[in-house]
């Protein structure tokens, strides 16, 4: 009877010494671990989330400044009395064969200043476009204006109707010395300051894409990259060449609801490579265009699951450890009483 009732003790013993132990130490232990894993995922993904968005309003900055350049040769142009008077000119069909061949000569002073022009092109009032193009070397044939999905004269309306900067989408131009080329261009209509709203005709400067792709890939890598849309939901700039010019997309005004498109468009075309992508936007209101960011999260997610793993172990080794004193403790406690 007695070591029946020294058995009930035992056990009654150490079944209060372990709700002890999981009440006062498994418990709190497993609390602080899950609450620290957490908060520390919680700061990895936001410093992350920051310094994608840090990222962007960088690339956004290098965007405008960039862009701003190459506005100013299309200033240097509009604003130009002798290219007005020879427009003027060829729009009133006064000596077109000369005046064409000096307005010729002029754009192509213009190619010095700035190293991804390829094209400058002018279209009169009265049809007549004269142009420039490194590309082909050709007076009678641009690099650019036969893939355009506008005809000349949509082009001049598009450009004309207001006296603001156009943007008209990169396009293909073709492939000339081994090298395949795509374009985008800026284009603003001609002022006379003596009579501003007088119809001219329109100047359209011809950049090489690889301008933009080089600013995107400045601090890319493989497992992030930047790439351009503008508001037809169409690629703009980005390393997929195949895909420039054509919709990805449809545009919304909702951000969240772009972004989840973007998200889509990844996990089509780019498989599990960017399964886990974390997908960050800036809309750039004077280039019309979303810069957006990809970074994939796979590397992430695998560090924060080896830090979890570790931390479970360190749980589980110190849960043990306790288990084992406090059983030991009990049966020295037990082997006091029975003495």
């Amino acid at each position: 009877m007695k070591n029946f009732i020294s058995g009930l003790s035992w056990k009654s013993l150490k079944g209060k010494m372990l709700s002890v132990f999981l009440v006062t130490a498994l418990l709190p232990s497993v609390l602080l671990i899950l609450f620290s894993y957490l908060n520390t995922s919680g700061i990895v993904r936001e410093n992350v989330e920051e310094l994608m968005r840090a990222n962007l309003a960088q690339t956004q900055s290098s965007l405008d400044v960039w862009v701003g350049s190459y506005e100013d040769i299309l200033y240097q142009i509009y604003m130009n009395d002798d290219i007005v008077d020879m427009v003027d000119n060829i729009n009133q069909n006064k000596e077109i064969a000369v005046t064409t061949g000096q307005l010729r000569r002029t754009l192509r002073g213009m190619f010095y200043t700035k190293e991804h022009i390829k094209c400058i092109t002018i279209i009169t009032e009265s049809g007549q476009i004269v142009f420039y193009d490194l590309l082909t070397g050709s007076s009678t044939k641009t690099s650019w204006m036969g893939n355009m999905e506008m005809s000349s004269r949509e082009i001049y309306d598009y450009i004309s109707e207001d006296n603001e900067t156009s943007i008209l989408p990169t396009r293909q131009a073709g492939v000339y010395a081994s090298k395949r080329y795509y374009l985008f261009h800026l284009g603003h209509r001609i002022i006379d300051y003596q009579n501003v709203d007088k119809p001219l005709g329109v100047v359209i400067v011809s950049v090489d894409e690889t301008m933009l792709q080089e600013m995107c890939a400045s601090d890319d890598n493989e497992n992030s990259y930047k790439f351009m849309v503008d508001k037809e939901g169409k690629l703009f700039s980005g390393p997929d060449k195949e895909l420039l010019g054509k919709r990805i997309i449809n545009w919304s005004g909702d951000t969240q609801e772009r972004k989840a498109q973007y998200e889509e468009f990844l996990q089509k075309n780019k498989g599990d490579r960017f399964r886990q992508a974390a997908v960050n936007l800036r809309y750039d209101e004077a280039f019309g265009v979303d810069i957006v960011q990809v970074s994939n999260q796979e590397e992430l997610h695998t560090r924060l699951d080896n830090q979890q793993r570790i931390m479970l172990l360190v749980l589980g080794v110190t849960a043990l450890v306790l288990l084992l004193l406090i059983i030991t403790m009990t049966r020295n406690q037990i082997g006091r009483a029975h003495v």
